[in-house]
Order: structure tokens, then C-alpha cells, then sequence
């Protein structure tokens, strides 16, 4: 049996040229997801800020600014431009490296510029205000705090960033037990019970959500609306007293729970699953309860 890593994997990708198929396993062959912020979706790397002061001189971001083309961005030039719709993008996502404005011990180096009258500091701050200004930063700083962060790291625009991972429709343990109602018709459920029932099925109903397409907000309040109602708030993912009932064995286990013989054989079909299979693994194993539970709802 072949390695992992050597068994060929097609797909078929769009491409400038056309339409082709692309082996992804290939070693020369590089996978991005949009946790790695690829530069096709518009995100840019920016380290080339030589001075460790708080102003911006890096040469992609003044390329950027820089209406005239002459190497030099007024104030008013570059107001122009960040809202621009060719600009505005670029700087929404441009990840760039500079020191930590949480550093006391930089202050200096990093302010000392805004005492000097200049271009872009027509108004400069006096001694006394600078020294006000020193004493709020000193109250407030906290670096290194612990972190083992370099003083120079990546700052990504807040916004932006939350709203790029906010599409990946993982949701954490304290996110899903926020879902569980306190109060319903099953019964009070303490937080402490719903965290534990979560961390036994987080994995699995993220899996199946983003496995079956079910992770976009509306999809997932209707998933959680039939998960909760099947198996009483993740309290079972095996239906309850129906040993006896007429189409036993074949009855409701998993997420949602599958019920009758051809659900069964349905989902044995689609798994591509030996004849003798364990069909209580539907109600046990994380992978199957989810994703039984998926195929069924598509």
C-alpha cells in the first residue's frame, strides 16, 4: 500500500489558461488554505519598514499612496488614496511588521519624531504634553507580558481579520454550549453539564457542518434545531427504549438519529462499508454519529 503522501490526488482547478487537473500530492505542488492568507485573496506582507519609529515608511504602502508617482506622499495625497476603491482593500489587508506600541521602554524612539515641525507634524507637542503623553503610555504598557512575541511583529487591521476567520464556521466549545438553553422543555441543563456534553460532541457536529455545507448561519440554527430535538440536547445519540419496537435494530442512533433498515443501507452504501459492520458504532463513534447524521439531512 502506497504512503499517504504518494498516493496521487486529482482535482480539477480553473486556471488563466483554462481548465486542467492538477495532482496535489506532487512535491513541487504547494497548498494554501485562507488561514495562510494567500496573496490572491488580496492580502499583502509588509516588512520593509527599515526605522523603528511609529511612522509608516515602507515602500509598499507609499507605492501604494503615492498619486504623482514621484516618490513622495503628502498628507492630503495620501488621505486621497486610503479610501480609494483600488487602495482601501490593499490596506485592509495588508499584514505588516512594526514594533509594539505597548513597549515603555521604546516610547522614545518610537515618538520622539512628533516634537519636530514637519510636512506631516505641522502641530508639534511641547515637552510638557510629550511628557503627559509618556506618563499615559507608561500607565498603560505591558510588554512583554509573558507572550515570548519579538518586540517587531505582524499586526493584521482588527476588522478584518475577525471578519476572515468569522467564515470558517468552526465553533469553539464555549460558542456551541452558549446554544444549550439553561432553561427548556427537557429540563434545566447547568452550564457545567452542557460544556461536558460539547466537549464530547464539538468535533464531530463541526465536522459535519462544514463536511455537508451546513456551517453558514441559517443552515446551522436549523442543524442545531433537529440536533438538540434528537438527542435531547446532546444527552443521547441512541433512541431510547425502541429495542422492542418493529423495525429494530435498525433504530435511531447518531446526531440525528437514522432510523429504519434502508437509512442504514443507505449510509453503509454511501461509506462504502462492509456488510459487517457495527451499526451501534452510528451511535458511539464521534465520526459516524456526525457524519451519518450529515449524509441523512443532504
Amino acid at each position: 500500500m502506497l504512503p499517504e503522501a504518494n498516493v496521487p490526488h486529482w482535482r480539477r482547478i480553473n486556471h488563466p489558461g483554462g481548465i486542467g487537473w492538477v495532482n496535489l500530492n506532487a512535491a513541487n505542488v504547494n497548498k494554501f488554505s485562507d488561514a495562510d492568507f494567500p496573496h490572491w485573496m488580496g492580502w499583502s506582507l509588509v516588512d520593509d519598514s527599515a526605522d523603528q519609529d511609529s511612522r509608516c515608511d515602507s515602500a509598499i504602502i507609499r507605492g501604494w499612496l503615492d498619486v504623482k508617482g514621484d516618490g513622495k506622499v503628502a498628507p492630503a495625497e495620501a488621505l486621497a488614496r486610503m479610501n480609494t476603491a483600488t487602495v482601501a482593500p490593499k490596506l485592509a489587508r495588508a499584514i505588516c511588521k512594526f514594533p509594539t506600541e505597548w513597549n515603555a521602554a521604546s516610547f522614545e524612539q518610537r515618538l520622539d519624531w512628533i516634537k519636530t515641525s514637519t510636512v506631516e507634524n505641522p502641530n508639534p507637542v511641547d515637552e510638557t504634553n510629550f511628557e503627559r503623553l509618556r506618563a499615559h503610555v507608561a500607565a498603560l504598557a505591558f510588554w512583554p507580558g509573558g507572550m515570548g512575541l519579538p518586540e517587531s511583529h505582524w499586526h493584521w487591521n482588527p476588522k478584518e481579520f475577525i471578519g476572515w476567520f468569522r467564515r470558517c464556521g468552526w465553533l469553539s466549545e464555549r460558542e456551541m454550549t452558549q446554544c444549550i438553553p439553561r432553561l427548556s422543555s427537557a429540563g434545566n441543563i447547568p452550564l457545567a453539564t452542557a460544556t461536558t456534553r460539547v466537549q464530547t460532541w464539538k468535533v464531530s457536529i463541526n465536522k459535519m457542518a462544514r463536511k455537508f455545507s451546513l456551517s453558514i448561519p441559517a443552515r446551522y440554527t436549523h442543524l442545531f434545531a433537529q440536533v438538540w430535538a434528537e438527542t435531547g440536547y446532546l444527552r443521547l445519540t441512541r433512541e431510547a427504549g425502541a429495542d422492542g419496537a418493529r423495525y429494530a435494530p435498525y433504530i435511531g442512533r447518531g446526531l440525528i438519529q437514522i432510523t429504519w433498515l434502508d437509512k442504514y443501507y443507505a449510509y453503509r452504501k454511501y461509506c462504502l462499508i462492509p456488510a459487517t459492520f457495527n451499526i451501534e458504532l452510528i451511535a458511539k463513534d464521534q465520526h459516524h454519529a456526525g457524519n451519518s447524521s450529515g449524509f441523512y439531512w443532504v
